[in-house]
């Protein structure tokens, strides 16, 4: 990495895991709906900018290549539809809004073949997929469901909420981040 990269590597690092703290705590659940979306969408923004550093850019594509199990290869796919969600449609004031259909994530002609439409069309899960989260702190599992629905292409309304819940998917993607992140910072040491 140039001096500049590792710089703001670093101080972007910090800022994610800042964030991470502050969503990772139970505390943070009691806030109002606004203010934890503007915190989880902080999140989701500062993990789409450290997409600039290069050894991030690496993990990313061993992921992209195969060379993680299948399973987090779809994880990583949903997470980056999320990111999608969150950062390309900021009409929405929390996570109850977020809200969308075939038509609106294809409005431009990119959008045909970006990563929400390709997700939907052709889903890398079951419609019902159970996943679960480890909690060091806590010493325990938590558990929730992702729903894929089956009526993508009706262009009905989907709701983010009917895919997952706020606490589970928020809490499922950070701990998706910072495993590539740590990883990444593995492959950033000399």
């Amino acid at each position: 990495m140039t001096e500049a990269e590792a710089s703001f590597f670093k101080a972007t690092l910090e800022r994610f895991f800042a964030l991470f703290g502050e969503v990772d705590a139970e505390d943070f659940w009691q806030r109002e709906p606004h203010d934890r979306f503007r915190v989880i969408k902080d999140v989701f923004s500062v993990y789409a900018e450290i997409f600039n550093v290069p050894v991030v850019k690496e993990v990313d594509a061993e992921y992209e290549a195969g060379k993680k199990p299948p399973q987090q290869i779809a994880c990583r796919k949903l997470l980056r539809v999320l990111r999608n969600l969150l950062l390309h449609f900021p009409q929405f004031d929390c996570w109850d809004d977020v809200a969308f259909n075939h038509s609106m994530v294809t409005w431009d002609a990119k959008g045909e073949n970006g990563m929400i439409a390709k997700f939907f069309k052709n889903p890398p899960f079951e419609p019902v997929t159970k996943f679960r989260i480890w909690h060091p702190g806590l010493k325990k599992f938590s558990y929730f469901s992702v729903s894929i629905p089956t009526d993508y292409l009706t262009d009905r309304m989907i709701s983010l909420n009917e895919i997952m819940p706020e606490k589970e998917g928020t809490l499922f993607s950070i701990h998706m981040m910072a495993d590539v992140l740590i990883q990444a910072i593995g492959k950033a040491k000399p």
